[in-house]
């Protein structure tokens, strides 16, 4: 039994979700939008994770279930990022407010309903 729990921990890969982020101004945020995810999963519901929507240039909010609660997409030009987009699925008022803490460093964030 102690040599199958000694076995070889290359079997067990964990992939980056956010792969094919780099470049983008939306993996600036990547910490704050993870803090939001882990702060929608304290609510007693599914847990929430992240991860980069390489179909949508976003990131995005999803379930364990592959649910997507949000899309977060941010703008700018001339290397400098300045809106947030942020597309949901049905989050109520409060939880939008966790989107807040991108607010204090873009111009702009924009809710609307997926």
């Amino acid at each position: 039994m102690l040599s199958v729990l000694k076995g070889d921990r290359s079997r067990f890969k964990v992939s980056d979700s956010w792969v094919g982020s780099v470049g983008t101004y939306v993996v600036e945020y990547r910490e704050k939008i993870d803090l939001i995810a882990r702060e929608l999963s304290g609510d007693g519901g599914l847990a929430v994770h992240t991860r980069y929507s390489k179909q949508h240039c976003c990131a995005e909010l999803h379930t364990c279930f592959d649910s997507v609660l949000a899309r977060v997409r941010v703008e700018g030009s001339e290397g400098a990022p300045w809106r947030a987009m942020v597309m949901h699925n049905g989050l109520t008022e409060e939880q939008l407010q966790l989107f807040k803490c991108l607010r204090l460093e873009l111009q702009c964030v924009r809710a609307i309903r997926m």
